[in-house]
């Protein structure tokens, strides 16, 4: 726990969760791919508290959090996916690009130098009636 770095699993812990029968479904790749063309560059947001978690990073609600804030409104989500791939800390800054697609919104939560923090990709599509995206917020 002093490195702030995850460790292995031990055999035994490996044991005790065990691993069920793969479910029949379509499985999206591990990898996010950002939609075609130039993503629209948002304001900042500064890391405080309220975003981390008990490991003093960014809790991964929070970045889909931050992400939802980007949607279109009057369109519903009907899929969410997050690929996490740094560590955001208190102080820090995340630059917001959103880019559009067929149906598609996806966020990536980036650092100064363009290197993501957290991609967040949403599926929406429009809504019949009812509750729209901001239902979700």
């Amino acid at each position: 726990m002093e490195s702030a770095r995850p460790v292995k699993a031990t055999e035994r812990m490996q044991e005790a969760y065990g691993l069920g029968e793969r479910l029949d479904m379509d499985y999206a790749p591990r990898k996010i791919a950002l939609p075609q063309g130039e993503g629209s560059r948002r304001e900042a947001v500064e890391i405080k508290r309220h975003h981390l978690d008990t490991n003093r990073h960014v809790n991964n609600g929070q970045y889909v959090r931050l992400a939802m804030e980007y949607l279109e409104e009057g369109r519903f989500v009907r899929q969410m996916r997050a690929e996490y791939k740094k560590q955001a800390l208190l102080g820090e800054r995340l630059y917001p690009v959103v880019y559009r697609g067929d149906g598609v919104t996806a966020v990536s939560l980036e650092q100064a130098d363009g290197k993501p923090y957290c991609v967040v990709e949403f599926m929406q599509d429009e809504r019949q009636g009812g509750d729209v995206c901001d239902s979700v917020r």
